[in-house]
């Protein structure tokens, strides 16, 4: 019982170390202010309350210390200078408060007070050592070891480059000669065999019986959790290579070649070797969002990666402001689309700025041979599609610019097959012209490109589908199925007076079937006077909640734009009010897919309706299936349509993904579901 309290009062100690440490620095800035800087103009603040008050607190403080380093969990010589300099502030404290009360100068006394601040300042530095570890207050990186200073990865030992530099970053702090708690030390390999008093760290082969997993794996509210709460966590990906080699080892000494470990750990290990990474700056989820508010389609190559995709739909306007902006990224953007952007050749200047870039599709531009000379800084480029701009063979002169270069596009532009062959170029590049399709094999036509005014109207809107080739045909449907030669053959704009899925492909001898082009009008009858959504949104994407699904704005392929709803690992609700009881025949809502981004499409949908807000009555339910792989990113308008039924409110169950799928990067990570326009018809 009485070593329990003794347990309990030295756990108040990170408590109440910090008030002593405020109330003194207090005391001592206000004394130097009524001394130094009022030049007593008038009476010195009484200081002796603040005084008395900082040593009781000062005393509890170090007694508790001592209490909490009885535990066994501190040892070492930074331990003891904290501790014995702990005494000293409380022995000190005391004295101040009776010197405080004796000497009639002052000036005296500050010079003593400031005697004593210093001893405060030494004893928080080791506290802090002890605390967070040593170095914590330097500049110096706590962790020195890289992954990136190993020339052959296969050949390393596994928990010297894989394990070690994540327990170093989230482990040591707490497990190290200064500070064994639980008599474990993480500083060592000896410390890893030998575990700490609650058993071995790990059991090779056995998840269930190794500590380590038991503990990270515990809610962060629970006391055991590890690291624990108010430290830095673990990331997933970091908590998946833990799991994957715990079950996968059979000892220490193992290399990553002979624990052959799976695709998604081999790309946690590559993103720590990657070289090319050296000097480039972070990218945050706010710098996203700025990107995308000045109407910029950017979105992460990888989570873990500090890369960033920029990819215009073709037929949109970039502006050169738009380049500036992106240039405040420049060694980020890694690949840029901006194919038909009324690209200039000048403003090649910009994007020969963006040094890191691998990929750049520049094609159906105006853009000439010396506008591709201004590229000359980007060494790594590895992909570069000119298809239908106007460069001619004088552009062959530099492709030396392009060390990297592995494929050209250069199909429909003045540059000929004789110039291609006249020309020394490096073996492993692969130029592409269109033709020859007995090599190439029949190239495939681009989609064509579904033009409206804007995707939500009241009454009825005029559509236009249009291709890049005039000899192409084009089929569309309006019920979202995929287009076949017996679908409807478009020859003049369409007029829409209800809501429809517009699927569209292009045609001609020759040339693979483009690929489909998609676009949902969405006829709105009925704004509801309300919406709430359960939950409510992640703070970081909740726009005007669930005003913003109501206000007839849609969202772009651009989660930060304003325009959506974010809601992180979890099903929804959204719940209309639509004032008075109205004819209701269809609902949809805009949902959006960005696997890079984490974020994916509903698998399920369900729709009631409700004539009192009370009891409700299902009209409708849907399940979708989950993509299988990588697939380009869209946005969705779910449609559902049932017989015509009054309604006065009207709910939508969404059940979300929640998880990454296993052929993620991060398979198993929390997903995002995000909303935008809900329209009533």
């Amino acid at each position: 019982m009485l070593s329990a309290l003794i347990e309990q009062i030295g756990k108040f100690h990170p408590l109440i170390l910090h008030l002593p440490i405020g109330i003194f620095i207090y005391a001592y800035l206000h004394l130097a202010y009524d001394l130094f800087i009022s030049n007593n103009r008038r009476d010195i603040v009484n200081i002796g309350f603040a005084l008395g008050l900082g040593t009781i607190t000062a005393l509890f403080s170090s007694i508790s210390g001592y209490l909490l380093f009885l535990n066994g969990e501190y040892s070492g010589g930074v331990m003891d200078w904290h501790m014995w300099l702990g005494f000293g502030v409380g022995l000190g404290s005391v004295m101040l408060v009776v010197l405080y009360q004796l000497i009639g100068s002052k000036k005296s006394f500050f010079g003593m007070y400031s005697v004593f601040i210093i001893l405060l300042v030494a004893t928080g530095h080791f506290g802090g050592s002890l605390t967070h570890g040593e170095g914590f207050l330097s500049l110096q990186d706590a962790v020195s070891e890289s992954i990136q200073q190993i020339d052959d990865i296969r050949k390393a030992n596994f928990f010297s480059v894989a394990v070690m530099p994540i327990v170093k970053r989230k482990c040591v702090s707490c497990h190290n000669p200064k500070k064994t708690k639980g008599e474990l030390l993480l500083h060592t390999l000896e410390g890893w065999k030998k575990g700490g008093k609650s058993g071995k760290v790990v059991v090779p082969g056995n998840m269930e019986k190794s500590l380590l997993l038991n503990r990270i794996h515990l809610s962060i509210s629970e006391k055991e959790h590890m690291p624990p709460s108010g430290k830095l966590q673990l990331e997933e990906n970091e908590i998946q290579l833990l799991d994957w080699w715990v079950g996968a080892m059979a000892n220490f000494e193992e290399s990553v070649e002979e624990l052959s470990p799976p695709k998604h750990i081999l790309n946690f290990l590559d993103a720590k070797l990657d070289k090319s990474l050296k000097g480039v700056p972070e990218i945050s989820d706010s710098d996203l969002n700025w990107l995308q508010q000045k109407g910029i389609p950017a979105t992460r190559v990888r989570k873990d990666l500090p890369w960033i995709s920029v990819s215009y739909a073709r037929g949109d306007v970039i502006t050169k402001q738009e380049l500036k902006h992106m240039a405040a990224f420049k060694e980020n953007i890694r690949n840029l689309a901006a194919s038909k952007t009324s690209l200039k050749n000048q403003w090649l200047t910009v994007i020969n700025e963006f040094s890191n870039l691998k990929t750049l599709d520049i094609s159906l531009n105006s853009i000439n041979s010396k506008g591709v000379a201004k590229l000359n800084k980007l060494s790594k480029l590895e992909y570069l599609n000119l298809y239908g701009t106007e460069v001619d063979a004088t552009m062959l002169e530099h492709i030396s610019q392009f060390p990297q270069l592995k494929t050209l596009f250069l199909w429909q532009s003045a540059i000929q097959k004789e110039d291609v062959l006249a020309t020394d170029l490096p073996n492993n590049l692969h130029i592409n012209l269109g033709q020859d399709l007995d090599v190439f094999d029949t190239v495939q036509l681009l989609p064509p490109t579904i033009e409206g005014d804007k995707d939500i109207f009241e009454d009825s809107i005029l559509i236009s589908i249009t291709h890049v080739a005039p000899n192409a045909k084009i089929h569309y449907t309006l019920d979202g199925s995929i287009p076949d030669e017996n679908s409807n053959l478009y020859s003049k704009p369409i007029l829409l007076d209800k809501t429809v899925e517009l699927s569209a492909t292009a045609n001609m001898e020759g040339w693979e079937e483009s690929k489909v082009s998609q676009r949902s009008f969405l006829k709105s009858t009925s704004i509801p006077i309300s919406c709430k959504t359960i939950p409510q949104p992640n703070d970081k994407y909740k726009g005007e909640g669930g005003q913003t699904l109501i206000n007839q704005e849609k969202g772009s392929e651009q989660f930060g734009d304003g325009k959506w709803l974010g809601f992180s690992a979890s099903d929804v609700s959204v719940n209309l009010d639509l004032g008075t009881e109205k004819e209701v025949s269809a609902v949809s809502f805009g949902c959006l897919q960005d696997y890079r981004s984490y974020i994916f499409l509903p698998i399920g949908t369900t729709i009631s309706y409700s004539l009192n807000g009370i009891s409700y009555v299902e009209l409708k339910n849907e399940d979708y299936d989950q993509i299988t792989g990588p697939a380009d990113n869209y946005v969705k308008n779910v449609i559902l349509d049932f017989p015509p039924i009054n309604a006065r409110y009207v709910k939508i169950e969404i059940i979300a993904q929640k998880k990454n799928p296993n052929w993620h990067s991060d398979p198993g990570a929390d997903c995002w579901l995000f909303l935008d326009e809900v329209i009533i018809e």
